[in-house]
């Protein structure tokens, strides 16, 4: 039987807006598609392919000027839409308005034939009032580029915030070239600034990310360039990635500087601890972060209720279309959060945070069929994009001390303190519904209480006031799940339809079409499933439970061609392997089940999934193994792979096989997905199935000493405990 959806919305923490916004028309003469992006504040195109005799324009970059106003470069690709040694021109744009409107074109810097154009554009201010620096590349390109004739780079200054700009200068000198200040840098091939925003620290630092080639190979690496003389001299930091394209930094809260960079498929990242000047020596993948080669741009922005967020823009999966915000709540930890701005193909991007407080994104798209990109400027704000993510902002919810606290709590995960502070507050402010609601969530999925978190529901459902109508469909929304939980579906229906009205989001209407669908509704089901999915087309459960509509009809095919085009979207998603094993297992396919278990295997630890391969016959069973084997010897460090063959002989009660996987992944400190810490509880596990406790205390006592986690070192002792009883409990019997 295929497992439920998990219902985010409440197994993470909730987070939603306080108000839905309305449309702007002012600027409808500047759409060009047939229908506007829902709830976007704001479209206006600056340059379409053909505006001043111009075949196309690309590379965008945008920043927020002293005096609020805005400023906009970007490429103006006369006669193609190549890259230098190209004749380009840098055009500077901007906006009084909050990019309502925009000034004629000024040319920064004017190409005058081939190895004689400028581009790539990077913007950042400076620590003078009204002080912004352009950055830029000239001449011969970076590929042709050599170290005697190397690609040059320039520097523009703005005194009055971009009215008026002073004549490039050149600033090779500093970076690479037979004069470079830094003689190892003088054999260097090329550089290039990563066109879009630069970073000024909270000490004033300036600072750009290059991309260097320093050598022959055609393979770039990256630097940061820094200076703390508000743009000359410049300074270059230690290598940041030994592979890498265009890459971005942003400060975070404690003053360290976060980079990310450009790869094919997922974002690499890298910390320095010391403003820029050193990196750790590796970097690390987002998987969330699923983009192909291309830049985009990272911000650090302030929400409505003070809280500071970073905001990226890339285009997502794996094509130049779909550019989207992504945003992180924990410094770039985790990218919890992702909206769609551009539906359509779109490439390079960057962004800024206007006075107001919206977000600005200028950015390359093409739509209706055009070959070149139109550079088009986005304005929105932080409510519409967080919507149902970012429950905090509520404007309508109590400062009070102990809720305040609680709420701080829960988002630092420690829900044992935020639990007591609710009680506290509860205590003094019997009728803060909020602060019911949170409680109804923690006695739901941290207390296990069931009948303490619906008693918690239906108090917040009284109490939020009714002009907070989206936090109200929240507290809906809870209701009905404690009483899905308690075997009421009726009134889970009810609460889960008041909530849509409400304020329609797609997990509730998941949670509707889910008991829809268990009743057999199939028909009603797959309406909110295609409802939840007009509304966020980002939710996975979404696309997977319109194909679930199809698996239970018994289309078959309809269901596989669904899948097909879901896995496309969204590779890594095990569950749609794991439906699509189930249709072949329906068609009698056994074999190619087997593929799709391996699949879904391949990804994550899925449940489903595995107990699938506990009902394989024999023959397709040896056959999963098998496979999963050929691959594990064709990329033997494959952390993933090992883990999953790991799983694989331990669900199949073949603990000793099992065990050598996890042992490999122990020693090499987990598969990154999975820390050294729950390998070990795996291997504890192993052992105890066959009453080798001495063992499984022990790999769990060495990993708690290498443990720097504090909840992970929790955990680890909390398994000790656990294992240790049942250490004595075993010697008792065997004395018995």
């Amino acid at each position: 039987m295929i497992r439920k959806i998990l219902f985010a919305t409440f197994l993470l923490l909730p987070v939603i807006l306080y108000a839905q916004l309305s449309e702007r028309d002012a600027n409808d003469t500047y759409w060009t598609m047939s229908e506007k992006p829902k709830e976007v504040y704001n479209r206006v195109v600056l340059y379409r392919p053909g505006d001043y005799s111009s075949k196309n324009y690309r590379i965008p970059a945008i920043i927020t000027a002293s005096d609020g106003s805005l400023v906009a470069a970007c490429d103006k690709r006369k006669y193609n839409d190549r890259d230098l040694p190209e004749d380009i021109d840098i055009l500077i744009n901007r906006s009084t308005d909050g990019g309502n409107s925009w000034s004629a074109p000024l040319t920064l810097a004017k190409g005058t034939g081939v190895e004689h154009g400028f581009g790539d554009c990077a913007l950042v201010r400076t620590n003078e009032e009204g002080g912004l620096i352009a950055v830029f590349v000239g001449g011969v390109g970076f590929w042709p580029s050599r170290p005697d004739t190397p690609q040059r780079t320039y520097l523009c200054r703005s005194h009055d915030n971009g009215r008026t700009w002073s004549e490039p200068k050149d600033i090779t000198h500093f970076i690479l070239g037979p004069d470079c200040v830094i003689p190892e840098h003088r054999s260097w091939w090329s550089s290039f600034f990563a066109s879009g925003t630069g970073l000024r620290t909270s000490t004033g630092r300036l600072m750009f990310v290059a991309a260097v080639r320093e050598d022959s190979l055609w393979m770039a690496c990256n630097y940061v360039f820094y200076s703390d003389d508000d743009g000359e001299p410049w300074h270059c930091s230690k290598k940041a990635s030994p592979k890498g394209d265009e890459a971005k930094v942003v400060e975070l809260s404690d003053g360290r500087i976060l980079m990310s960079i450009r790869a094919d498929g997922h974002r690499l990242y890298n910390i320095s601890e010391d403003g820029g000047i050193t990196w750790r020596d590796s970097t690390s993948v987002w998987p969330e972060l699923e983009a192909p080669a291309c830049n985009g741009d990272i911000i650090r922005c302030t929400a409505p209720n003070g809280r500071m967020l970073l905001l990226h823009s890339l285009p997502y999966g794996k094509e130049r279309k779909e550019v989207s915000i992504f945003v992180s709540f924990d410094e770039g930890k985790t990218w919890p959060v992702r909206r769609t701005i551009v539906p359509y193909p779109s490439a390079y991007s960057s962004l800024c945070q206007l006075p107001d407080g919206t977000i600005g994104l200028y950015v390359e798209e093409a739509c209706n069929d055009s070959v070149n990109y139109s550079m088009v400027f986005y304005n929105f704000s932080l409510e519409w994009l967080l919507e149902e993510k970012f429950r905090y902002i509520s404007k309508y919810q109590p400062t009070t001390p102990n809720y305040t606290q609680a709420l701080q709590s829960m988002k630092n995960n420690d829900y044992a303190t935020a639990y007591d502070y609710l009680e506290k507050e509860l205590a003094e402010h019997p009728k803060n519904g909020y602060a019911w609601f949170y409680k109804g969530w923690l006695d739901m999925y941290y207390k296990k209480a069931m009948a303490g978190a619906l008693d918690a529901f239906k108090r917040s459902v009284k109490l939020i006031p009714r002009k907070d109508k989206c936090f109200r469909s929240t507290a809906y929304s809870g209701r009905g799940v404690a009483h899905r939980n308690a075997g009421n579906l009726k009134a889970a229906y009810a609460d889960f339809s008041q909530a849509i009205k409400l304020y329609p989001n797609s997990q509730d209407y998941i949670n509707r079409g889910e008991w829809n669908y268990s009743l057999g509704n199939y028909a009603d089901a797959q309406k909110d499933f295609l409802a939840a999915l007009e509304l966020d087309s980002s939710n996975l459960d979404a696309w997977y439970s319109v194909g679930k509509y199809y698996y239970a009809t018994k289309d078959y095919e309809k269901c596989l061609e669904w899948l097909a085009d879901c896995i496309t979207r969204h590779p890594d998603y095990s569950d749609y392997y794991v439906l699509r094993a189930f249709c072949y297992r329906d068609m009698h396919n056994l074999n190619a089940e087997a593929k799709e278990v391996v699949s879904a295997l391949a990804i994550d630890e899925n449940k489903t999934a595995f107990a699938m391969l506990k009902e394989l016959t024999d023959s397709a069973y040896l056959q999963t193994i098998a496979e999963l084997e050929a691959q594990h010897q064709a990329a033997p460090d494959n952390t993933g792979l090992i883990y999953v063959l790991a799983a694989v002989h331990e669900t199949a009660g073949a603990y000793g096989k099992a065990l050598p996987f996890y042992k490999k992944l122990y020693d090499m400190g987990g598969d990154g997905s999975r820390s050294r810490s729950a390998i070990a509880v795996r291997m504890a596990v192993c052992w105890s199935m066959s009453d080798d406790y001495e063992n499984a205390i022990r790999i769990l006592e060495e990993a708690a000493a290498l443990e720097e986690e504090e909840t992970e070192k929790a955990k680890l002792t909390s398994y000790l405990e656990y294992f240790r009883k049942q250490s004595q409990q075993s010697g008792q019997k065997k004395s018995e």
